[in-house]
């Protein structure tokens, strides 16, 4: 779990490269419960948290570039 405050730090690209393999790993927890495979479901709510705060600095960069891109 990384702090928001990293992600801060990180380029546009680098967010959207976290958001890309998150997007992907929830998706692999999703199949993994849905089979059984997966018994600790609360990773995927954690892995939705990640998600929501990598988005949250993508807007929160966008916003202070002045609303470009």
């Amino acid at each position: 779990m990384t702090i928001f405050k990293d992600y801060l730090d990180k380029t546009s690209d680098e967010l959207e490269q976290l958001l890309i393999a998150e997007k992907k790993k929830s998706f692999e927890q999703r199949q993994d419960i849905s089979s059984q495979i997966l018994s600790d479901t609360s990773l995927l709510s954690k892995t939705r948290k990640e998600i929501a705060r990598i988005k949250t600095a993508m807007n929160f960069k966008k916003i202070e570039d002045g609303g470009t891109k």
